[in-house]
């Protein structure tokens, strides 16, 4: 018995559903897949067209297909035999992923780091930016995080800039005959 590559719990072995690339998945992972349109393999990618009992039948039968255990096909042909898929693999059905199946999520990423860098290329502003989504936010989070101490090194840069500065007119001051005589009045 094997586990299914989508809910990683075992498969009953009175109802696998066997894609034509050989992968199998349960039943009940199949059903919520067809009622999403995701049509591919979840372990490969291999398109569903074309699938029948009989195709993925036809596939463990070839010579060719090195991958397939050599597993007898029960009478009423509910085992068929497979290949273990190398690692799980992660279905997004699209309730669980805000409305988004796989390549929507992938699409949903793409887009929150193009308008993050495009957020973080815009003019800096004391207004806090409003969270779009999960990922902007904890970018907003971060940048706060590290502002306070952005903050303090800019108030000592500019203090160290007004003592320097103040030493300079001081010496201006003091190089002037009116500058001259006031310090040798406070002496």
């Amino acid at each position: 018995m094997s586990d299914c590559c989508v809910c990683l719990e075992p498969i009953n072995s009175d109802n696998p559903v066997v894609w034509p690339c050989g992968h199998r998945i349960c039943a009940a992972c199949d059903a919520r897949m067809r009622a999403h349109q995701l049509h591919t393999c979840p372990t490969c990618r291999t398109p569903r067209e074309g699938y029948t009992t009989e195709s993925a039948r036809n596939a463990r039968e070839r010579q060719d297909a090195p991958t397939f255990f050599g597993i007898h096909v029960a009478a009423d042909h509910s085992t068929i035999p497979i290949s273990q898929p190398s690692g799980p693999a992660l279905i997004f059905f699209p309730s669980e992923a805000g409305g988004s199946g796989p390549a929507g999520i992938l699409a949903d990423l793409e887009r929150s780091v193009r308008e993050h860098t495009a957020s973080s290329e815009a003019v800096d502003s004391d207004e806090p930016e409003e969270p779009r989504d999960g990922y902007n936010a904890l970018a907003l989070l971060l940048s706060e995080l590290t502002r306070p101490n952005a903050t303090v090194e800019s108030f000592m840069g500019q203090a160290r800039n007004l003592r320097r500065r103040m030493q300079e007119i001081r010496a201006l001051h003091e190089a002037t005959p009116e500058g001259a005589r006031s310090a040798r009045g406070h002496a």
